[in-house]
Formats: structure tokens, C-alpha cells, sequence
């Protein structure tokens, strides 16, 4: 019997799929409601909570299974096929990550992170860009902790090294660090993969889009990766030849890229 062949999306969010200041997604609504009707399947790979990526299906529409909190927790695979569970967690809890943290780093390091779970209202508001409830829910973490480093670029070089080197991650976003476990969207992404392939038998191609640090080990693992133009993050900082470079920012440079990607795969948006 032939096998079936699918195309999945991982896709960010935030300065990828969204505007990163006002969080609009242009024409992207109808695009992926386009695709996804053409049997595409769509999966956010994002450092976004739980309670942030249901109120984004919410808000476009779609049932979109998804990759939350860079790589923690695997969500709403039932959408994918029935034979799929429908959580897969794969980060520790974060009351163990921060005090794995606090043993095992320098004080004088520690002194340079300031968390914002910590800090007064008004100043996560303007940390993050956001009030009331979507600010409420972008702070109900389980798996990651949001960090304002406020050292020098070699300090924060050399805690990205202790950090790694004691099973934990220091990932960069477009407005804050967030530490979490050792995973990443890349090694949660290849999980799913290997679940599909176990548990479908599905041949699958993979597009990945992202626009910053975090996104790498997801673009570097996928058949053909895309970078959504950031003025703080570009072709230097991800030099491959099979990448796609878009012209635009998000959310206009999603839909540039997605174009371009699908047409390898021989397929018409």
C-alpha cells in the first residue's frame, strides 16, 4: 500500500505569524483556513503558555494542535488523528527548573536575571506588551520561567553556558529569555515526527518558519526552513542555502514565505 504523504507547518508565532508589536495577522486567518481545508496541517511551535495558544485558535478560528512554551508541552494532537494522544508534556515542572537554577548558579549571575512573575503590573505589562487577561495568561507557565537579563553580552554568554551545562535552557525571544528545561522547539518538533511516523506510518514533509534565536534547532530539523525578516535576527544569525528569506516583517512576511515553501512541495496557495 502506498504511503501517505502530509505537509506540516511549524510555525512561530509572535514576529512570525503575528506582528510582533500589535500582534495582527493580516491576512493569515484566511490563508491557513485555505491550507488547512487542503488537508495542510498547521502546528504554532511558540514560547506562548497553554492558555495563550487556545485563545489564538479561538481568536482565528481553527483547531490548531500546537507546540507550547519553546518545546515543553506537545497539545491537541487528537486534531492531527484520533490515534494521537492528546498531551504530551515533555519539560519538567517549573518549581523544579528555578530551583535547579538558584543551587546551581552564582549569585552574581543570578543577580543580572530579573523575573518578571516578580515584578508589579504595570511593569510585566510593558515588559510584554500586553493587559489584563492575554497578560494573565501569558504569566500561567508551568514549564518555563520569563527572564529580563540586564548584564553585559559576554555575562550572558557565560550563564548560557553554566546553564546548559546544568540540563537547563536560557532561550531567547523577541522580548524576553525564557528559562526552562533542556528542550527546545526543535527537539519537541522531532518528537511529534516521530510519534506520526509510529503511530500513522505518514510520510511527512516539514516547513518551519521562524524569525528569532529560538526558532533555530526548529528550522535547522525541518526539510525547508523559513525566516520571517527581523531586523534583530537575520540571514547572519541562520545561513543555510535552503532557506527561505522573506522580504516583509510578520505578518505580511508569513504569507511570503509560505507561498514560496509550498511551491516546493507542489502545492498552490
Amino acid at each position: 500500500m502506498k504511503q501517505k504523504k502530509i505537509t506540516i507547518i511549524f510555525t512561530d508565532l509572535d514576529g512570525t505569524f503575528l506582528n510582533k508589536n500589535t500582534f495582527r495577522f493580516g491576512n493569515n486567518k484566511k490563508i491557513s483556513k485555505n491550507l488547512t481545508d487542503k488537508g495542510i496541517i498547521i502546528i504554532p511551535n511558540s514560547s506562548k503558555t497553554i492558555d495563550e495558544l487556545k485563545s489564538f485558535n479561538k481568536k482565528i478560528g481553527i483547531k490548531f494542535p500546537f507546540i507550547s512554551e519553546n518545546g515543553s508541552t506537545i497539545y491537541n494532537l487528537k486534531y492531527i488523528n484520533k490515534k494521537l494522544p492528546l498531551k504530551i508534556k515533555i519539560g519538567r515542572p517549573r518549581s523544579i527548573i528555578i530551583k535547579t537554577f538558584k543551587k546551581r548558579v552564582k549569585k552574581e549571575y543570578i543577580n543580572k536575571c530579573i523575573f518578571v512573575d516578580k515584578l508589579k503590573l504595570k511593569e510585566q505589562s510593558k515588559i510584554l506588551g500586553l493587559k489584563s487577561k492575554e497578560l494573565k495568561d501569558a504569566l500561567n507557565r508551568k514549564h518555563t520561567i520569563p527572564i529580563k537579563f540586564i548584564g553585559k553580552k559576554n555575562e550572558k554568554l557565560k550563564i548560557q553556558k553554566i546553564i546548559k551545562k546544568i540540563g537547563l535552557s536560557f532561550q531567547e525571544g523577541g522580548r524576553i529569555i525564557n528559562l526552562g528545561d533542556n528542550t527546545n522547539k526543535g527537539i519537541a518538533m522531532k518528537k511529534l515526527l516521530s510519534l506520526i511516523n509510529k503511530k500513522l506510518k505518514f510520510k511527512v514533509n516539514t516547513i518551519g518558519i521562524g524569525d528569532n534565536y529560538n526558532d533555530i534547532e526548529m528550522l535547522k530539523n525541518c526539510d525547508i526552513p523559513c525566516l520571517v525578516r527581523n531586523k534583530k535576527f537575520n540571514k547572519n544569525d541562520f545561513k543555510t542555502s535552503k532557506c527561505i528569506y522573506s522580504k516583509k516583517i510578520a505578518p505580511y512576511g508569513w504569507a511570503e514565505v509560505v507561498k514560496l515553501a509550498l511551491a516546493k512541495v507542489n502545492y498552490k496557495v
